[in-house]
Formats: C-alpha cells, sequence, structure tokens
C-alpha cells in the first residue's frame, strides 16, 4: 500500500498560488512590475509563502530603483531628457507669443508695456507668456519670457533666458521665425 499523505509532504499551490508566483516573477517588468510585485507580497504574505515573498520584494525594489534613477537623470539632473524637452519646446511657444503679441498690437495699436499687461489685457491670447526654463531654475518670482519694449515702443526683445537667467547670453532661447516672418513684426533678436 502506497503511503498516505504526511505532514511533511508540500500542497499544491493552486491556480491562485501559480498566479502568485507568476505575479513575483513578472515584478521584475518595470512599471508593470509594481503592481504584479504587490500580487506576489499579498500573496506571500497571507499564505507565509517566504519565497514568492523574496522574489516579489525583488521586484519592486528593482522598480523603486529604476524609477528613482529615471527621475533623478529625466527630472532633476541638468541637461536631463525634460530640460531637452523643454529647449525644443520653448521656440514654439515664443513664436506663439510673438504671435500674440502682434495681435494685441493691432487690437490696442501698440505693444503692451509689460508681458502681465498683455496676458491681463486679452482672454484670445493663445499663449500665457510662462516660461518653461524659469519654472526648471526653480525661479517663482517671474516666470515670465524676458520682454523689453523699446524706448519708443515700435519695436520689443523676447527671448527665455535660460538656466543661468540673464538675458543676452550664450543659453538664451529666442523665437524660430524666418526673417520674412521677422521683418513683420516688431521683435528685434539682438541688442
Amino acid at each position: 500500500m502506497p503511503p498516505g499523505p504526511t505532514s511533511q509532504s508540500p500542497k499544491p499551490a493552486g491556480a491562485a498560488g501559480c498566479f502568485a508566483i507568476g505575479s513575483a516573477v513578472l515584478s521584475f517588468i518595470p512599471g508593470l512590475g509594481l503592481f504584479f510585485g504587490a500580487v506576489g507580497l499579498a500573496y506571500g504574505i497571507a499564505k507565509k509563502r517566504w519565497a514568492t515573498l523574496g522574489i516579489a520584494c525583488a521586484g519592486l525594489l528593482l522598480n523603486i530603483v529604476i524609477f528613482a534613477y529615471g527621475a533623478y537623470f529625466g527630472i532633476f539632473k541638468r541637461g536631463g531628457a525634460v530640460d531637452k524637452a523643454r529647449a525644443k519646446e520653448t521656440p514654439l511657444i515664443l513664436n506663439r507669443a510673438v504671435a500674440d503679441l502682434e495681435a494685441y498690437k493691432a487690437g490696442h495699436g501698440h505693444y503692451p508695456a509689460s508681458l502681465q499687461e498683455a496676458s491681463a489685457g486679452s482672454m484670445r491670447l493663445r499663449t500665457d507668456f510662462t516660461d518653461p526654463i524659469a519654472i526648471e531654475r526653480l525661479e517663482f518670482s517671474n516666470q515670465f519670457f524676458y520682454y523689453e519694449l523699446s524706448p519708443d515702443g515700435a519695436s520689443y526683445y523676447l527671448r527665455s533666458v535660460g538656466l543661468d537667467g540673464k538675458p543676452f547670453t550664450a543659453d538664451d532661447i529666442v523665437p524660430s521665425l524666418t526673417d520674412e516672418e521677422l521683418k513683420n513684426t516688431g521683435l528685434k533678436t539682438d541688442k
């Protein structure tokens, strides 16, 4: 007669156990691993499956490290992916700002004295004149683009002052208008 089950023989995992073990293994997938790791972690704790718990914890830890690394190099480190995206986006925003300043002049007969005046003067403007690079510099007192109206009011300077916060330096970003488009505006790019 074959021996009967003893208290020492392992119990089969069943469908839920296989899913939980699979979830623990899948916890190593970046992003999705957070969900799968949480499932494996819950199952490991509930059923006291220490191997499943260990694999799930390792996968969750890997995901946390990957996200922390990505956040540092993408968000906090200068020259990261976010900086590069803002640098590409800024000339396009400046182009819209030039069009809005020209529309302001067409509607009011003159350029605004400041960007605050322009943004308060019309709800139809497409641009809020906020400099994405100023946000990157964590400058909260003045988040607008650099704008200087000429003394005669016939032209203006408009630019993002870049990470150094100083106008007319090498890191400034200016609108990317063609020479033909530039002729039809009061925008001056060089002092």
